[in-house]
């Protein structure tokens, strides 16, 4: 009788260990059946992106580095070196021969820094085409004015004691200003006095739609391509958004002898749909 007994609690002892196996060995496949499964959704969502559709959605919802961008093309007359400038015949020979010309300058606002680059004409190399050159700006510059192009009317050799007048594009305060500096004693408008150059703005684009307001051109009339790279298409080097709206400005003018166009595209401004607020009727008790 002794026997059976413990016969019976060898089995009892051998049947709870086997159960606490299987549950062991249960959970644990049932665990990795879970994960399994997550693996195979991950697969699916990652092939999903070769989707366009899907594509473009990911992109409307995540926010973008790339706030704006903005185009700046302007072109100088003859009027602007013989009359604004004040360029003699030799010093207009000189900035035709051996100047480098400016004919774009594009503006990238990301989220920490800003980005700009310049297509520039290179007298050695015109057959080439344009070359292009980056300035980046970070927040602690962002208060300096930062010297985007110089042109001298006259070698360097030959500015020694006088400085020779030249030409300036420089960013400042989140603005675009072109300046000339010249070497007269006679104050002119809107110039800073130093002991040997004066300074005159001939124009300051600030990068603010809303200050530019006076010189919009509408959607109409919009004409993009004044320099090689002011097109709409342009935009599409940032990479995201390529819907988003353009705004157009333009002026001339004539007295100076300037004419410039800029093009600034919002990449996260909001369309008219997304500011709409939905309201739901109140829910009405129906009695029968």
């Amino acid at each position: 009788m002794d026997i059976l007994w413990a016969a019976l609690a060898i089995c009892a002892i051998v049947s709870v260990a086997f159960y606490a196996l299987a549950l062991s060995w249960q959970r644990m496949l049932r665990g990795h059946s879970r994960a399994i499964r997550a693996l195979f959704q991950r697969l699916e969502a990652l092939e999903a992106m070769d989707d366009p559709l899907m594509r473009r959605r990911i992109g409307e919802l995540m926010p973008s580095p790339l706030e704006q961008v903005h185009i700046l093309s302007f072109r100088l007359g003859e009027r602007f070196w013989r009359d604004t400038l004040g360029a003699t015949e030799q010093q207009v020979r000189h900035v035709h021969e051996h100047g480098t010309f400016v004919g774009s300058v594009k503006v990238e606002v990301w989220r920490n820094h800003l980005a700009i680059t310049l297509r520039e004409l290179l007298p050695q190399s015109r057959a080439a085409g344009w070359q292009t050159r980056t300035v980046d700006i970070y927040a602690a510059d962002a208060g300096a004015p930062v010297e985007l192009w110089e042109l001298c009317l006259e070698p360097v050799a030959k500015s020694s004691a006088i400085e020779s007048p030249s030409v300036e594009l420089r960013y400042e305060n989140r603005a675009i200003i072109l300046a000339t500096q010249t070497s007269s004693n006679k104050a002119l408008p809107g110039a800073r006095n130093s002991d040997a150059t004066e300074e005159r703005i001939v124009f300051r684009i600030p990068l603010d739609a809303e200050q530019l307001s006076e010189f919009r051109v509408p959607e109409a009339d919009m004409e993009t391509g004044i320099g090689p790279e002011a097109t709409a298409g342009s935009f599409e080097t940032g990479g995201q958004r390529g819907d988003a709206p353009i705004a157009s400005f333009s002026h001339q003018d004539e007295r100076q002898g300037v004419d410039w166009q800029l093009l600034i595209r919002d990449l996260n401004r909001r369309t008219a749909s997304e500011n709409w607020t939905l309201m739901e009727p109140p829910r009405v008790r129906r009695v029968s």
